[in-house]
């Protein structure tokens, strides 16, 4: 699956919606090669999205694999990491692995403590 090549020359348009970018735009705008775009949706960290026409079905436009929009803050934020810490591809990929296991551990973290009642979590941790 190659991200920039276009089944024809002339530009294609995917519909007067904004919140869809394709893999070629997602690799200029992040500064991620092809491969470490692929590394990422290889480790289900970045998620390709499924066009459909007006009837429901699916449209392949080119050869080229779209994004949903905000993944470009996604891979701008995964470049921002492999450059500060001089990650290699695996490197990049184990530390977005752990900082999205931080994320869920906060979020369960604060689904439960909304659960007790208030001030027995501060109470439990002294």
């Amino acid at each position: 699956m190659n991200m920039i090549q276009v089944s024809n020359t002339r530009k294609h348009h995917l519909a007067p919606e904004k919140t869809i970018c394709n893999g070629y735009y997602l690799m200029e705008v992040s500064g991620l090669s092809e491969s470490e775009i692929q590394a990422l949706i290889d480790h289900a960290l970045l998620t390709p999205i499924h066009i459909s026409n007006d009837a429901g079905n699916s449209v392949r436009v080119g050869d080229t694999v779209h994004f949903a929009l905000h993944a470009v803050l996604f891979t701008t934020n995964a470049r921002r990491l492999r450059d500060d810490f001089e990650l290699d591809c695996n490197g990049m990929i184990l530390a977005l692995n752990l900082l999205r296991r931080i994320d869920n551990l906060q979020e369960e973290m604060s689904a439960l403590k909304a659960c007790l009642p208030a001030g027995t979590f501060n109470s439990a941790l002294s």
